[in-house]
């Protein structure tokens, strides 16, 4: 008898291993299918056990037909009595591709050639029932190659009976297995590697790798006999049912299996939960909430870290998948040593941000769309100490490593005397180089700018690299201590905006001061380093005053008011994670809380309202602001000067309002504010070493009135 196992496009070789495990011998006779002669007994063993394949059917016959008549003939030749009672039911699937075929005609053909041939022997015909047929019968038409067969599994093989809750662009399960198999997974299981997916979404991935390393097959009671088929074997599938229960007992002694997942959705983790209950792997699983860039490896021990990213064709739409992709690499950098990564995606253009070289491309294919699962052997970039004698491979690529070792000696020699230990060494001195660097200590943050859209794509990977790679040998660091940043031109707004991830807070210092800074989570770290001389400025005019910080971000200027020796600051801001993070650095410069207070608040709200007097306020709103927490949103191009009075109204006698902002191409028109004197003080507050990103900043006070 000969079987054809239907599968996914470009998953064949993963059935033709995992029949081979069975003992099958099988061969690919066509893309999407895999075919192997056996007895029933086998087939069987296929039906109830097989993870990959798609639908189980038998041939029954081969044909060339070039018109809807032939294929009518050709299925009334068939020996349907063999296979259905006259008194039974049945239903025809068909495929058909090729201009020439209307695939619901062609079923309906098949259908009236079934009941024509019955009618024609015994005088009635089998009815047709589209829920539970005895015989579900397979058409496949290509061109002029028509093959009929009885769909013995009756129906698609993928459902499996736990996943209750469907997911918004869920990975069918044969096909999340077939991943794994292509991954060699139950190779790795064997020998006790661990499995994390920290895109999980509802868990496929993770629950058919724990189902394949247990041996548990897929829900039996979704697998049912084919009683209805007149060549159904009851006796070979009640042997099998020995060998199942076999399976099953086996499964429920093995040791905890190390499997982990992650999500950021609190709703996919408990969608993901009760799965693996329903599949009865839950007690080897894993499972927590985490964004994306905040995870780590979950064992000690290198494993298989596989995700299925949303890659923008149903899910994950817009402008963040290309710097989700870009944080995949990184994190895979800088986290996963000796990992295996195999990552599933059908957007090639999304892969490259990844910025790895992989070692094996697998094309298949997810319904239609043709996507590719991509293998990286995770290895440590090469750094100083272990590659002497690296070379860049381009002469512009010379000219950012001389440009890089340039700035490390100005800067290194500067910052040591103006004792801060976070600032910029790099910021798009070259344009073919169009990246930021900034130094946290001994770590690095690598901002890679938009590239202009007359740059191709290629050339953007390749200097990203580039740089990445001279940055970590200049510095002779490995690449766990470079965070990479994708930052484009956007409203102002989202300057402080929290990232898809989480990460660890470290301590720097800045003229004496100690910050917390995070290099993983947000955008910015938790301190504005061009502001540096503003801070300053602030600490030096603090003395004996009250003080005022208006969208305060972490707070760090009104650390240096305190120390500048302030009689009281006020740090107001909306977000509670900020007004917390403020506090910590409150703790960590030792500042008395009842002398310096934070309060959580809409800072437009708050203006209105009366809260007493301050000799020196700090303004530095986003360019653009609109949160569920706020009444409407704020455009600063449009609300400055509302703005600028409101605040105004709370400085005291002789006090003075500091106004700044990183909204570009914006001017303040000082003959809009008559009763204010405005002065342009940028060139003074803005850090040497962000000369090239500057900011814009005035000193604003009330005029004098004339007796």
């Amino acid at each position: 008898m000969k079987f054809i196992c239907t599968c996914a496009r470009g998953t064949e070789p993963a059935v033709t291993a995992e029949l081979a495990a069975f003992g099958v011998d099988s061969e690919v006779i066509a893309r999407g299918a895999v075919g192997f002669n056996s007895e029933l007994e086998e087939a069987y063993r296929v039906l109830r056990r097989s993870r990959t394949v798609g639908r189980l059917l038998l041939e029954l016959g081969q044909y060339e037909v070039s018109s809807d008549d032939e294929v009518y003939e050709a299925a009334k030749a068939v020996s349907w009595e063999d296979h259905l009672e006259a008194h039974g039911s049945f239903i025809v699937d068909a495929v058909a591709r090729g201009d020439r075929w209307n695939q619901r005609f062609v079923a309906l053909r098949v259908k009236d050639a079934i009941a024509d041939r019955f009618r024609d022997r015994t005088g009635s015909r089998p009815n047709v029932d589209r829920e539970a047929p005895d015989v579900r019968v397979h058409v496949h038409l290509r061109d002029k190659h028509l093959d009929l067969a009885i769909d013995i599994g009756g129906g698609p093989l993928h459902r499996r009976g736990y996943r209750q809750v469907v997911a918004e662009a869920p990975l069918r399960e044969n096909l999340a297995a077939s991943l794994l198999w292509l991954a060699d997974w139950p190779a790795r299981a064997a020998k006790g590697e661990p499995l994390f997916d920290p895109m999980m979404g509802s868990a496929t991935l993770l629950i058919e790798g724990a189902c394949m390393a247990l041996g548990i097959p897929p829900a039996s009671r979704l697998r049912k006999a084919p009683r209805g088929w007149l060549g159904h074997d009851a006796e070979a599938w009640e042997s099998m049912q020995s060998e199942l229960v076999e399976l099953k007992e086996e499964a429920n002694q093995a040791e905890r299996l190390p499997i982990f997942g992650s999500d950021h959705s609190p709703l996919a983790v408990r969608t993901a939960l009760n799965a693996a209950r329903l599949a009865g792997v839950e007690s080897h699983m894993t499972l927590d909430e985490r964004v994306f860039a905040g995870v780590h490896p979950p064992s000690e021990t290198p494993g298989l870290f596989i995700t299925n990213p949303p890659y923008g064709e149903r899910i994950g739409e817009g402008s963040a998948l290309p710097e989700l992709y870009a944080q995949m690499g990184d994190v895979l950098r800088r986290r996963f040593l000796g990992w295996s990564a195999f990552i599933f995606s059908g957007n090639p253009s999304l892969q490259r941000n990844i910025g790895l070289k992989a070692a094996r491309r697998h094309v298949l294919f997810n319904g239609p769309i043709e996507c590719r699962l991509l293998e990286y052997p995770i290895e440590e970039a090469p750094v100083r100490s272990e590659s002497p004698g690296w070379r860049a491979t381009s002469k512009e690529a010379e000219m950012f490593k001389n440009r890089l070792r340039k700035n490390r000696r100005r800067w290194e020699k500067w910052a040591k005397r103006q004792r801060v230990d976070c600032y910029r060494i790099y910021d798009a001195d070259i344009p073919e180089y169009n990246v930021a660097i900034d130094r946290y200590g001994d770590e690095f943050v690598l901002h890679e700018y938009r590239a202009p859209k007359k740059i191709p794509a290629g050339h953007a990977e390749r200097r990203l690299r580039d740089a990445i790679s001279l940055t970590l040998e200049e510095f002779g660091v490995a690449r766990s201590a470079l965070h990479l940043r994708v930052r484009k031109r956007q409203q102002g707004g989202k300057q402080y905006e929290r990232r898809e991830e989480e990460g660890e807070r470290r301590e720097v210092q800045e003229n004496g001061h100690r910050f917390l800074v995070n290099l993983d989570e947000y955008l910015d770290a938790g301190i504005f380093l061009d502001q540096r001389p503003l801070r300053r400025l602030i600490q030096k005019e603090a003395q004996g005053k009250s003080f005022l910080n208006l969208f305060a971000y972490t707070g760090s200027a009104t650390v240096y008011a305190a120390k500048g020796g302030a009689t009281e600051t006020l740090t107001v801001d909306l977000s509670n994670t900020y007004n917390s993070w403020a506090r910590s650095n409150f703790d960590l410069n030792r500042m008395a809380r009842h002398q310096h207070r934070i309060q959580r608040a809409d800072c437009l709200e708050w203006l209105k309202g009366n809260h007493g007097k301050f000799d020196r306020i700090l303004l530095a709103p986003p360019s653009y602001s609109r949160s569920r927490a706020m009444r409407g949103d704020f455009d600063l191009v449009r609300d400055y000067l509302p703005l600028i009075q409101e605040t105004v109204r709370h400085l005291a006698t002789g006090g003075v309002l500091y106004f700044v902002h990183h909204a570009r191409g914006f001017k303040l028109d000082a003959s809009a504010l008559p009763d204010l004197d405005c002065v342009d003080t940028s060139k003074d507050t803005v850090a040497p070493d962000f000369v090239r990103s500057p900011h814009q900043s005035w000193r604003i006070s009330k005029k004098r009135k004339a007796h």
